[in-house]
């Protein structure tokens, strides 16, 4: 099964090895990036993407055309603050209207008590102390948007 990230995050839609632990062992997974807006185009449901490429988040959400309902990717803080900014005015310009959230640990739920805008939520992100946070984005695409 692909991989749903956008090919810009691995050269040459080169294959990656990813290791899970699958109930007491572990599962070696290989998977090719791809462009989540193949999928898009072929009018295949997508409700959550979850992208995890180690800092190439900007390069896969500048890949996407078009909102979907439910995103996450981390932001690695401080060092990464800059490009977490990035990801949610890159969002905004793809959907106005998309509300953002975040987590320190999935675990303890969510981070903040409602969602924000995307001018609130960055304004939110300039001043995290946490080290690392999982930046949740919902559009009127998605089930349940208040």
């Amino acid at each position: 099964m692909a991989n749903n990230c956008d090919a810009a995050s691995k050269p040459n839609n080169v294959k990656s090895r990813q290791t899970r632990s699958d109930r007491g062992g572990n599962v070696e997974l290989k998977t090719k990036a791809d462009k989540l807006s193949k999928y898009i185009r072929n009018q295949q449901k997508i409700d959550l993407v979850k992208i995890d490429v180690e800092g190439y988040e900007l390069n896969v959400l500048r890949g996407m055309q078009r909102p979907v309902p439910f995103l996450s990717f981390e932001v690695n803080l401080p060092e990464f603050r800059r490009e977490g900014l990035k990801c949610v005015e890159l969002l905004e310009r793809l959907e106005s209207n998309g509300k953002f959230n975040c987590a320190e640990n999935l675990q303890h739920g969510l981070l903040l008590d409602r969602w924000l805008g995307p001018r609130e939520f960055s304004q939110m992100l300039e001043h995290v102390k946490e080290k690392s946070i999982e930046v949740f984005w919902k559009t009127c695409h998605g089930l349940g948007h208040k």
